[in-house]
Formats: structure tokens, C-alpha cells, sequence
């Protein structure tokens, strides 16, 4: 209400108030910067220290590829025991730990399949058994294959795979690799011996190959280097395990730590390498937090993108800062207990002055809603429908009315609600004696259309008060009957006419429904009852069991 009164010195002591917040958060300012700049710097050496680690590490196992190739080139497709001592010369699992895989991929062509296969299951330098069962998976015939001849740690579930499986998406980063010459690594995928596992965000792996090509020489052109590659050298990991191995727990605390790969979410695919909520205790963080330090390290070919994101509020609050906070809390808790005081009494006349608004907006708002649906009602409904006074003077009528009638709805205004009545059918004066003492009625009456002729309507009246006029009016809502009245009448001249003929008939005669039960009998059935004794009377009626009997 813009009439309202207010106090005077209503901003006397929100002044008061907000000078003391205000120099309370010059003093906790003041130590917020200090600590957050102090703890900024503690941020940006743990998490340089991080990213520097991270980028060593994966390049030590970028390190073991040079010797990898050459290694390939030298013994021209190895044996499982030429692969497992060159594994164990350089040491591989003692210095290279959170390496989930090391491998080489043999370029098969079609007409040498068969001769390979044979070949590598006949490998028996490292099992006297060798690999009987070996084939290159999936089974098909296809122009070239990229098979995984050797894995260490040894994986059987992905010894004999094809990288080039059509099913899969492995074969254009393979290709990638040959064509380069270089090393190149891939974007977040699930490794070929997970492609059958349910997805899961720890499963998450990069790999990192390099083409081998005859004599360690890498042709000069592309199409020079895709004809001449022998196959593929590589290694996995899982970005999990990588990046747990050398993340600080420091790091940690109340920060969020995610590595991305651009070129991946440039290409449309799945960017996501490493989340620190993947094992977060408890779940993941709630949503929100501020980036706090963001910078980028080189993967082979690729780039990968590592955020820092504080969990909690940009700013740090020490002990001292907590003191001065504490202190101007008090003091401004004091003043707003005096403000509160002096302006309550006007807040809660305020509140019931748009509480009450509020609900007499409402109930106009119900009262049109309410208004729109009766006419609509009115308008459309099959049953004539008239507005009277009680007095009887014909209001308003709807279309169905006047239908009925045979009158507009002008002319029916010019009558009274008793001059549509039989007068003569004495149940009209037990309905009228029924709504002077209830103010309602209802009940079947004769009614008279505008040519004369009478018709049966059931009829029901109510009377209540106008929203608008405030008068006493009367709704009466008719329904002519008289089809129906007709419809039972056949019905009954018809049951009569079947009892008829049953009784006419002198033989025994007994009609059943489908449960056995008689829905109708003649007489002579029932005599034939009586005069054997087979039962009693009864058993011979309608509605009885004819099993029963």
C-alpha cells in the first residue's frame, strides 16, 4: 500500500549499521588478501610441481619407444621369448610403474594370414605348448590386418586382435601413425582388451604409438610411409593410475583437478582424461567452485589441458581474519537488533496489507475462473439450462433450452417458469412445496413445448445468491425424458409378452442363463413342481439353479 506510514528515521540505523560492516570488512579484507595471495602462491608451486611431473612421467614412457622400433626393426616380427628378454633387459616393469601396456602390432595382408597364423601358433620359445588355439580376432576376411603379436604385461584378451576390427574405432589414430612417422597419441578411449567392459570412468586409457618401417628408416613421404610400415609399436596407460601416481594429496584438499584433451573436444569426441571426483570420498564434489590455476603440458603429438578448481570460496580466512569478522558480526548483530525493533511493527502491518491483497486478488481470480466455466457450461450443455428468480421470471436460457422449448431465448424471457409446466401433473406442486422448504428440487413433471404439445422432463432446481446482483436466483436444469420414458415402456410390453407365450405353451419350459441359473419359467414347469414335490416351489422360480433342482 503506497499510503503506508513510515518512521522517520527509518535509515538512522541501517546507516549506523552499515558503517560498522563497513569497516569490519575493510579490516577482514585487508587479511583475506593477504592470506589469499600467500595462499595463491602455495597453489601455483604444488600445482607447477604437478603438471611438471605429470609431463615427465609420460615422457618416460615415451622413452621406451625409440628402443621399442628398433628393437621390432632388428628381429622382424620376435618371438614371445625374443619380445620377453627384451622386456626384461630394459627392465620395463621395475622402472616404468602405472605402464598398463606395452605391445607390437604386426601388418598382416590378407593372402599372408593364413601363413601367419600358422606361424604364431607354432611360437613355442616361451610355452611348450605354444598357441594352438590362435587366430586373429575378430574372425572375417579383411584386405590388411594390424595384429597385436606381443603385450606386455601379457593380455589374452588382446593377443591376436586386429587394431583395424571394423567394429571399432582404433584403425584411423593407427593409420595417424604410420602416415607421421612420429609418435602419436590418441584421445580418451577404452583400451582393445576393455572394449567389452561396461564403461566406467576408470577405464578410461590414452595410448601412445610409433610406426616401425624396414631397415629403422622412415620413408620421406606419406604415401611412402603407409605402403612400407612393418606395424606398430606402443604403450597404454590408464590416465587414472598415471595421474594418482604423482598428484600431491596437498594438492587435493578442497580443489577439484581435471585434464582434458582439446583436440579431442575439437573433433567432437569425448575430452574427459582424468577427474579427481572419479574416487572422490563420499561422491562427487557439489556443484560450483572457481577455477584457480589452469596451464597445458605436451603429450607426443597432442596437448592436454589440466584445470584447478578451488572447491570452496575464492578468498582464505585465517585466525585473525575469523576475529575481526567475529567482532563486526557482534557489533552489526547489536544494531540490527535495534533496527529490527524499530521497524518491525511497520513490517507486520505491511505484510497483512499484501497478505490481504494478495488473497482478494485471488478470489476475484477464482471468481472469473469460477464465472468463465459456468458459462461455458451454460453455453454448451446438452441439458436445457435456465436462470430464474424465485418469484419465477425467466432470466437467462441456453441453447438447448430454447431447443427444447421451441423458443428463443427472448420469448422465453417473456414468460414466467410456470407457464412451461403442466399444471395439471400433480407432482409439479410436491416439487414446488420441496424447494420453498429446501430451496432445491428435483423430480419428473410433464413440461409444455411452444406448440402445445406436453412432454416427461426430469427437472432439478437450486436456488443461491448472485456473485454480482447479490439477488436470490434459481438454476433449473431440464432433460427431456421422453424417448427413454418410450424405450422401458417397449421394454416392459416386451417381458410381458414373453411371459405371455411361455404361460400359453403346455409343455415344460424353463429359459437359462449361462451359469445354469433360470431367468424364466411357465406355468406348467412351476406346477410340475408343486404337484411332484421335487424340491418345493421354490426351486422352480426365477432366479434359482437349475442344477440345484
Amino acid at each position: 500500500m503506497t499510503g503506508a506510514p513510515r518512521p522517520r528515521l527509518r535509515w538512522l540505523p541501517a546507516g549506523v549499521l552499515a558503517l560498522s560492516l563497513a569497516l569490519t570488512a575493510l579490516l577482514c579484507g585487508w587479511s583475506v588478501h593477504k592470506s589469499t595471495d600467500e595462499a595463491g602462491a602455495e597453489l601455483d608451486r604444488q600445482a607447477s610441481d604437478f603438471a611438471t611431473a605429470l609431463a615427465n612421467r609420460i615422457q618416460s614412457y615415451i622413452d621406451t619407444l625409440p628402443g621399442l622400433r628398433i628393437f621390432g626393426v632388428l628381429q622382424q616380427s620376435p618371438t614371445d621369448a625374443e619380445f620377453l628378454n627384451y622386456v626384461r633387459a630394459i627392465s620395463l616393469e621395475r622402472r616404468f610403474p602405472g605402464l598398463a601396456l606395452t605391445f607390437m602390432a604386426d601388418r598382416v595382408t590378407g593372402p599372408q594370414r593364413a601363413a601367419y597364423v600358422r606361424a604364431v601358433a607354432a611360437d613355442r620359445t616361451a610355452s611348450p605348448r605354444g598357441h594352438p588355439a590362435f587366430d586373429i580376432k575378430p574372425p572375417g576376411e579383411r584386405p590388411q590386418y594390424m595384429v597385436l603379436r606381443h603385450t606386455y604385461p601379457p593380455d589374452r584378451a588382446a593377443f591376436g586382435y586386429d587394431l583395424y576390427d571394423p567394429a571399432q574405432h582404433y584403425r584411423a589414430a593407427v593409420d595417424a601413425a604410420l602416415a607421421s612417422g612420429q609418435y602419436v597419441a590418441t584421445g580418451p578411449l577404452l583400451l582393445a582388451r576393455d572394449r567389452f567392459a561396461v564403461h566406467q570412468p576408470l577405464l578410461t586409457s590414452v595410448v601412445i604409438r610409433a610406426a616401425v618401417y624396414a631397415h629403422g628408416v622412415i620413408p620421406p613421404t606419406r604415401q611412402e610411409r603407409l605402403e612400407t610400415a612393418l606395424g606398430v609399436v606402443g604403450i597404454s596407460f590408464r590416465t587414472n593410475e598415471l595421474v594418482r601416481s604423482v598428484l600431491p594429496q596437498a594438492l587435493l584438499q578442497g580443489r577439484r583437478i581435471v585434464i582434458t584433451d582439446p583436440q579431442a573436444r575439437a573433433a567432437g569426441a569425448a575430452d574427459l582424461l582424468f577427474d579427481s571426483d572419479w574416487t572422490r570420498p563420499g561422491g562427487p564434489a557439489p556443484a560450483g567452485g572457481s577455477e584457480a590455476w589452469r596451464t597445458r603440458i605436451h603429450v607426443a603429438d597432442r596437448t592436454w589441458d589440466i584445470a584447478v578448481s578451488s572447491l570452496g570460496p575464492p578468498w582464505v580466512v585465517d585466525r585473525s581474519t575469523a576475529w575481526f569478522l567475529a567482532l563486526g558480526l557482534a557489533l552489526s548483530a547489536a544494531l540490527t537488533a535495534m533496527t529490527h525493533i524499530l521497524v518491525r511493527a511497520n513490517a507486520v502491518a505491511a505484510s497483512r496489507v499484501r497478505l490481504a491483497t494478495a488473497a482478494l486478488q485471488a478470489e476475484k481470480e477464482l471468481l472469473r475462473s469460477s464465472e468463465m466455466r459456468y458459462r461455458m457450461l451454460f453455453a454448451h450443455s446438452l441439458d436445457g439450462v435456465m436462470r430464474t428468480l424465485p418469484g419465477g421470471a425467466i432470466l437467462a436460457a441456453n441453447p438447448a433450452a430454447c431447443a427444447m422449448l421451441g423458443r428463443s431465448e427472448a420469448a422465453l424471457r417473456m414468460l414466467a417458469r410456470d407457464e412451461l409446466v403442466d399444471t395439471s401433473d400433480p407432482r409439479v406442486a410436491a416439487m414446488d412445496a420441496q424447494r420453498l422448504a429446501t430451496g432445491g428440487a428435483q423430480g419428473p413433471i410433464r413440461m409444455r413445448r411452444a406448440d402445445g404439445s406436453l412432454f416427461e422432463a426430469e427437472v432439478a432446481t437450486s436456488t443461491y445468491v448472485d456473485a454480482d446482483s447479490g439477488e436470490v436466483v434459481a438454476s433449473v436444469i431440464v432433460r427431456d425424458v421422453t424417448e427413454r420414458r418410450r424405450a422401458e415402456e417397449r421394454l416392459r410390453e416386451s417381458e410381458d409378452l414373453k411371459a405371455s407365450v411361455l404361460d400359453s405353451l403346455s409343455a415344460h419350459v424353463v429359459v437359462l442363463d449361462r451359469e445354469g441359473v433360470i431367468v424364466a419359467a411357465n406355468e406348467a414347469w412351476r406346477q410340475f413342481g408343486r404337484d411332484n414335490g421335487l424340491g418345493g416351489e421354490t426351486s422352480y422360480q426365477v432366479g434359482t439353479s437349475y442344477l440345484a433342482v
